[in-house]
């Protein structure tokens, strides 16, 4: 006599993966990536942050069909994520794991800075950041910082305009445009041994 039974989904090893990175292809670092269930599901069920060579990974998946996107929660509650709000990201996409201990590499999520709305443009070299010729480049990884507040108020998050690895300070190039009111950009190079912190003031 046969004894019919329901057997719940077995786990698998499958993965998806992919990389984050701004219009010229530098790597972003930290930014927040949210893997839901299927297209227009609420909430996401992992959340991941890309790691310093801009590349992320949602392990441990079951077969099924995935959404995989940016989190751009510009919420009160989401602020301490770096969420590049000054970005336009490239659409969210879809992967689909259909056998055990599958992988799909999906394309690079690509994030440009959104012009609209701001009226001073800028232009930032390594000659910026004096604290990167201080470095050695070669010996561990070294990141670059660059933020500005759009208003002066400790409710406001700071609006990121870069945030990456700098592996050759001489191909290192940054545009942005700002709201004529700000005066000042900040910045941080950083290791994990090291953390120096400036300002560029900017002239009138």
């Amino acid at each position: 006599m046969l004894a019919l039974s329901t057997l719940a989904p077995m786990a698998v090893a499958a993965e998806i993966n992919g990389k984050v990175t701004d219009a010229a292809g530098t790597p972003l670092y930290r930014a927040p990536l949210c893997l839901q269930i299927a297209a227009g599901s609420p909430g996401c069920i992992k959340r991941r942050f890309s790691d310093r060579k801009g590349e992320y990974a949602f392990n441990g998946l079951k077969t099924g069909q995935y959404t995989v996107s940016i989190v751009t929660d510009k919420s009160p509650a989401a602020r301490k994520l770096e969420t590049y709000r000054t970005f336009v990201w490239s659409a969210s996409q879809t992967a689909v794991i259909d056998s055990k201990n599958g992988s799909v590499l999906l394309s690079p999520f690509i994030g440009k800075f959104n012009y609209s709305n701001y009226q001073r443009v800028i232009e930032l070299e390594a000659g910026n950041f004096p604290e990167l010729a201080q470095v050695d480049l070669a010996a561990e990884p070294v990141f670059l910082k660059v933020a500005f507040m759009p208003v002066s108020s400790p409710e406001v998050a700071p609006e990121t305009i870069f945030l990456g690895q700098v592996t050759d300070p001489a191909s290192l190039r940054l545009q942005a445009s700002l709201p004529l009111a700000v005066t000042g950009i900040d910045y941080q190079v950083f290791s994990a041994a090291f953390s120096y912190t400036g300002r560029i003031t900017l002239a009138d």
